[in-house]
Parts: structure tokens; C-alpha cells; sequence
């Protein structure tokens, strides 16, 4: 074996895992690339170390890894390229993977014949991919530092909550169930051509109050549940930089949210499921449950640029596992019932937000493309291809729900539970991420918001309550605490600086008006 070192493997390893994070350090945080780092480089580590035995040749060896990292890490950017070249090349637009895998599949072999076919030892080749792999992941680790070391704490000035006269003498379980990008019944029948009325029935009929002029406050997920769990405006939880791009400070706020910490208090336990989502899984919860083969979302993202992420049978697809978790979480929620009571659950579930996963008979199916959440304009594909994923999705959220609700109220027979079924956001087929004026404020901020409420004389709810007031009006009615209601404001905010709210709510009930290029607003 050749005595020169080789760790460029090894750093090339590292690279993708680094270079990943970088991207995404502002939803990301420094616990979440040991154990992925860990397995590629300890995967490079190994074969490295049998190549080289087996080809008694250290340089050959560790080129041909690299060749083979290169190429098996840029699989999922390089399918974006081919599906984009498929409108010129029909063998790309039918076949994407099969002509990717191919196409790779072909550059591996070449490479390989010419490595270990040449005299050449590589000494000077391996310097410079030495050299090269360390400039490179310091250059990531570098860009990923200034984003993390950036970071500052926000002091928080939400309310303590202090109990009153409870009104029931058991306390009840409460469910707090998040169906992601659910729109209103309205925005569902204007935009999508669907009518989920039965659905509505069925909850009425259950008992649930459906408040029918809903809207969310914040068009962003985070923004939306950080503020409906501290009771308030994330502007007035915080001092933020409006010019920050960093989205974990308010993953903080989250994760010490107002509510688990009040009923954690008076001796609830806190239950939740995990989402796949960094930033909305709960780190410290009484109950966490999770699917057996949950990936963590920072393991996800690498595994999505693999071939790994596209291969049926051998390798499980995350379409696979999204859907998986999706069916987990709402087959769960009416079992929680054989835990010891009082219990808070928090279910957030990933539907009917992209990515669509169901056909039109509710059976799986997938598109040929990278997995992604992204929404809004950052979707991948046409306006009618999200018309019909949305409709088709959540068609089959509509069915479990029903399933679910039925299930937890039969079981809670004896001591009925409160139940809040809320969308954080509406859907995106015209939200631009960067344009408040390519936006269909209505469309985005209208959701659906329903209460089941045992035990009260009068229902404290109204038609357009939004969710920055439902606890304050659960802990009033409830737990004897003396919250006045917010106004029910509307914000838009850009994708890009999360702390820059604009007021939108005498926009709500606007028409769409598709805009000119020359009337785009964009925000600071």
C-alpha cells in the first residue's frame, strides 16, 4: 500500500453534510450534523480503507471514493437540472431517473476503468483533492459559523399564566391538532373546486364549532403556532431584527411556549408527535411519538440529494416515510386516551401542505422529483398540477379526520375533552414568497379553526376568531384566567426575513386580482 495520505475521501464526505447545513443554518441548528457527518464519513472511512487493502493502492483507492461521493451526492441537484431539460429532451421528461441514473451510472464506470487501468499512482492529483477538500469544508463550516455565531438571544416578555377557579372539577384533556396549509371552506370552493361541507357537517354535528370567517394570523407555519402557543403577536414577544434571516430564535420562543409551560404547571402531561420538521419538533415534552423509521429532517435533506431517495423496493422513499408519518400520527391520537390523564397533545401534521402524495382515489403516488415542502412559489410545478395535488390531499385528510375525531370522542365518553382543529396557514397556489402584490392574501390567511368546547353554558367563540385568541379564550373559559381578546390582525411576511410583518388585514376578504409585473411590491 502506498504510504502517501488520502483523507480527501473523507472530506469530501464531509462536504455535502456541510454544505447542506450552510444552506440552511438559519432553520437549522449545530445538534443536528454529528450523527449524519458521523455516517457518511465513517461510510467514506471504510471503503477507503477496503479499496485500498483489496487494490493494495491508497491513491487509487481514495480517488475512486471521492468519484463515487461526488457523483452519488449531486444526484438530487443534478434531477432538477433533468427534469428542467425535459422540455427540450423527451427522454429526460419521461424517464428522469432512469436517464440521470444512467447517465451517472456511465461516468462512474469510465472513471473507474480509468483509475485502476492507469500506472499513474495519483500522488499529485491526491494533493490537490487533500488541499481542495479542506478549503472547501472551511469554506462551509466558515459560512455556517457566521450565520450561527450571529445568533442572539431574544428576550421574551410574554405573560406568566396564573390559574383561577377551574370551572370544570376534572380537568380535561385537551387535543391541539394542526393540519398544515387547511383552508378555509370558502378559498377550498373559489380556488380548488372543492366542497368540504361534509366534513364541516360531521364536526357540527360532533358538537364543534366551526367558525366559518377564520383566518390565521402569519402565512408561515412557525410564526403562526409560536404565536397562537404564547397567546400573543411575535412582535410583542421580542425585540427581533427585522433585518435577520434566522429563524431559531423563534424556534426558542416556541419551544418555551406559554401554553405547555401553564399546563405543564397545574400537572398535565405535554404529548407530541414528531413532524420531520426541525424547527416544530418539540425537544423536551413529556411523550414524544414517533413513526419507527422517522429520519431526522437535517438526515432527510441529505438523503434526498441521493439516489437513495429515488430507488423503490431495496431503500424506502421519504414520500414513503411522509405518508407513513402522516397515517402514524392520526391513527395515534385516539390511543392516547390509555395514558394517565390529565394530558395536553399537540399534533401538528404535515397535510394537506405540499408535497403532494395521494392520487385523486386516495391511493399513493408521488411525482418524479426531489422531495420538498417547498409552497407558494417555491413549489416545483404548475399552478394546476398544485390545484390538483392540494384537492386530492386533502380529500384524504378530510377522511381521517373524521375517523380520528370519532375515535377520540368515543373514547373520552365519560369525560369529554377539549378539541381545537386548526390550519396554521392556509394553502399557496397564489402566494409569492417575495411579493405581497403576487399574493392572494385571502387564499393563504383563511383556514379552518373548529372548537369542540364541553361543559359551557355559552360558547366564547366567534365567527372570525384567529389563533392568537384561542387560548386566551380556552384559559378564560377553563382555568379562570382573566386574558382580554387581541384584535384579530393579519400579517403578510416575506419568506426571506421572517421579522418583518406588514399589516394585511383589511385585505382578507379582497378579491384576487392577478397583478402586473410593473405593480410587484416587494418588501424591504
Amino acid at each position: 500500500m502506498k504510504k502517501y495520505l488520502v483523507p480527501h475521501p473523507l472530506l469530501f464526505g464531509l462536504l455535502p453534510v456541510a454544505f447542506l447545513f450552510a444552506q440552511n443554518a438559519d432553520q437549522m441548528r449545530l445538534i443536528d450534523i454529528p450523527a449524519t457527518a458521523g455516517v457518511v464519513v465513517g461510510a467514506a472511512l471504510v471503503a477507503t480503507v477496503l479499496l485500498s487493502l483489496l487494490f493494495k493502492n491508497s491513491g487509487k483507492a481514495g480517488l475512486l471514493v471521492t468519484v463515487t461521493i461526488a457523483l452519488f451526492f449531486s444526484y438530487g441537484h443534478l434531477l432538477e437540472v433533468v427534469i428542467d431539460l425535459g422540455d427540450t429532451i423527451s427522454q429526460f421528461e419521461k424517464w428522469p431517473h432512469t436517464s440521470l441514473m444512467w447517465i451517472l451510472g456511465v461516468v462512474w464506470l469510465i472513471a473507474s476503468y480509468r483509475i485502476f487501468r492507469s500506472k499513474n499512482e495519483f500522488p499529485r492529483l491526491t494533493q490537490l483533492l487533500n488541499y481542495l477538500g479542506v478549503i472547501l469544508v472551511l469554506i462551509q463550516i466558515g459560512s455556517a459559523g457566521y450565520a450561527t455565531m450571529g445568533r442572539s438571544s431574544v428576550e421574551l416578555t410574554r405573560p406568566t399564566i396564573t390559574v383561577g377557579d377551574m370551572l370544570l372539577e376534572e380537568p380535561p384533556d385537551v387535543y391541539y391538532i394542526i393540519l398544515d396549509g387547511y383552508g378555509r371552506h370558502d378559498v377550498l370552493g373559489e380556488i380548488y373546486d372543492y366542497d368540504n361541507s361534509a366534513t364541516l357537517d360531521h364536526l357540527r354535528e360532533k358538537g364543534f364549532f366551526v367558525a366559518d370567517s377564520a383566518h390565521s394570523n402569519y402565512p408561515q407555519t412557525l410564526l403562526s403556532l409560536t404565536s397562537s402557543l404564547n397567546l400573543n403577536y411575535i412582535d410583542s414577544l421580542g425585540m427581533f431584527d427585522r433585518t435577520s434571516v434566522d429563524r431559531v430564535p423563534l424556534a426558542d420562543l416556541y419551544q418555551t411556549n406559554a401554553v405547555f409551560e401553564f399546563f405543564q404547571s397545574i400537572g398535565y402531561r405535554i404529548v407530541t408527535f414528531s413532524t420531520g420538521y426541525r424547527l416544530s419538533d418539540f425537544t423536551d415534552p413529556d411523550v414524544n411519538l414517533a413513526p419507527k423509521s422517522d429520519l431526522s429532517e437535517f438526515a432527510a435533506l441529505v438523503y434526498s440529494t441521493t439516489p437513495l431517495a429515488y430507488v423503490r423496493g431495496s431503500f424506502e422513499s421519504r414520500y414513503n416515510r411522509e405518508r407513513d408519518r402522516i397515517r402514524f400520527i392520526f391513527s395515534k391520537l385516539p390511543k392516547i386516551t390509555e395514558a394517565p390523564s390529565p394530558f395536553f397533545v399537540f399534533a401538528h401534521i404535515l397535510a394537506p401542505h405540499p408535497p403532494f402524495m395521494f392520487d385523486e382515489n386516495g391511493n399513493d403516488f408521488q411525482l418524479e422529483r426531489a422531495f420538498t415542502h417547498g409552497d407558494g412559489h417555491h413549489y416545483i410545478g404548475s399552478t394546476e398540477e398544485y390545484l390538483t395535488g392540494y384537492r386530492n390531499q386533502i380529500r384524504v385528510v378530510d377522511s381521517l379526520l373524521i375517523e380520528t375525531i370519532d375515535s377520540i370522542l368515543a373514547r373520552h365518553k365519560d369525560k369529554p375533552p377539549i378539541i381545537i382543529v386548526q390550519g396554521d396557514h392556509g394553502p399557496g397556489s397564489r402566494l409569492h414568497w417575495n411579493s405581497l402584490a403576487k399574493t392572494y392574501v385571502k387564499e393563504r390567511l383563511g383556514i379552518l379553526n373548529a372548537y369542540y368546547l364541553p361543559g359551557l353554558d355559552s360558547l366564547p367563540i366567534y365567527t372570525n376568531i384567529s389563533p392568537v385568541n384561542t387560548f386566551r379564550v380556552i384559559l378564560n373559559s377553563y382555568f379562570g384566567t382573566d386574558y382580554e381578546l387581541l384584535s384579530d390582525n393579519a400579517y403578510y411576511v416575506v419568506w426571506a426575513f421572517p421579522y418583518q410583518f406588514q399589516d394585511v388585514t383589511d385585505r382578507l376578504d379582497l378579491p384576487y386580482t392577478p397583478p402586473l409585473d410593473s405593480a410587484d411590491i416587494l418588501l424591504e
